[in-house]
């Protein structure tokens, strides 16, 4: 988490309330989240994490993939990301931040996937121009890229019920800089969410140009996995 919030969001707060939430969008969302990521994966695979936060992802990534790599900057987060990934074998953490992921990346596996999921290229604090040039820089040959976003048009009709599940961990919405339009939701603790426009999704897909392998869309949230131009 990039904002003042940062001290609510804990990993048993995220598993209270997100991974256990009774919000339907929400649900919805990881299961397709979920099946999308084991389609994609493969024994041959190697999937980058990017903000993998505490590891939530992790024991699914490690079933379908030769390896995981999965990345991260926080601290707090950094603890049980370790000791999860201890008890998989095949994930290694990097401490890392990435906006410089040139920089937190030594060497990147021929056969790597880069993932970010669940909107965390949304909340990313500098902007999400900063990782997407990063992933740009780095991508070459047959990487991948799959991103993981919630769409701007469902912001106001299922965002605000998904977000008041999570006001405990989150904070209560603010209005006053909640802006539906642009698919900006911030709350009273400083938590800052991007949802996308359907226009930012087609600049997204243009600028990484290549072929889209696969997606879905929802009509409150996009999954893609691109193999980017060369």
């Amino acid at each position: 988490m990039n904002s003042p919030a940062a001290d609510y969001y804990t990993a048993e707060r995220y598993r209270a309330l997100v991974e256990k939430t009774k919000n339907r969008m929400l649900r919805r969302y990881m299961r397709a989240e979920a099946r999308f990521l084991a389609k994609a994966g493969g024994k041959g695979k190697v999937f980058i994490d990017l903000g993998a936060g505490y590891g939530r992802l992790e024991k699914l990534l490690s079933r379908n993939a030769k390896q995981v790599i999965a990345i991260d900057i926080n601290e707090d987060e950094l603890s049980e990301l370790r000791n999860r990934a201890a008890r998989l074998g095949n994930v290694l953490v990097i401490k890392g931040d990435v906006t410089k992921l040139s920089a937190a990346l030594k060497e990147i596996p021929d056969d790597a996937i880069f993932l970010i999921a669940q909107n965390t290229l949304g909340t990313i604090k500098g902007g999400h121009m900063k990782v997407l040039r990063e992933l740009k820089k780095v991508s070459k040959g047959q990487h991948g890229i799959i991103l993981s976003l919630f769409r701007q048009p469902a912001l106001e009709e299922q965002g605000i019920g998904m977000y008041t599940s999570l006001k405990t961990m989150v904070g209560k919405p603010d209005f006053s800089k909640t802006d539906f339009k642009k698919g900006v939701f911030v709350t009273k603790n400083g938590y800052k969410s991007k949802w996308w426009t359907d226009k930012e999704i087609k600049q997204i897909k243009a600028y990484f140009g290549g072929c889209v392998v696969s997606e879905v869309i929802d009509p409150a949230f996009w999954i893609v996995y691109l193999l980017p131009e060369n």
